[in-house]
């Protein structure tokens, strides 16, 4: 990530995890076009994520509902996390992505199948849903 809040990827990009549009492995550092501000930038086992400094989320790649977007379709460039502003913090896992809001209030979603998203079922979560609290 340069001063200016562009973000750069490379790797396999067999998922779209680069988020240039393509599924072409990058060997050096490729911009993510269409992101302005980026502020922080997570990457799972085959999708990443990137906080704005306006506090919403943008996220791509393999997509088992870690995208956030509401589908299941895997994501070639930055896409809208769906109902979360004000993130202060961002955290991916290999199927899961998870924000913490400025409140203080954490939400996850993706794959869910052994309760990894702390909301107290194996629901699998194409939205951002509520970690509940102890």
């Amino acid at each position: 990530m340069l001063g200016d809040g562009t973000a750069f990827c490379w790797g396999s990009n067999s998922y779209g995890e680069i988020g240039d549009g393509t599924t072409i492995q990058r060997t050096s550092p490729t911009a993510v076009p269409g992101l302005v501000g980026v502020a922080s930038v997570s990457a799972g086992s085959a999708h990443t994520c990137a906080r704005l400094a306006g506090g919403s989320l943008r996220c791509w790649g393999n997509n088992v509902g870690q995208i956030g977007d509401g589908t299941m379709i895997n994501r070639l460039s930055a896409t809208p996390v769906l109902g979360l502003s004000g993130v202060v913090e961002l955290g991916t896992g290999a199927s899961h992505t998870c924000a913490r809001r400025g409140d203080g209030s954490v939400s996850c979603c993706g794959w869910n199948s052994f309760g990894g998203l702390g909301d107290w079922t194996t629901d699998n979560r194409l939205i951002p849903g509520l970690v509940w609290d102890l």
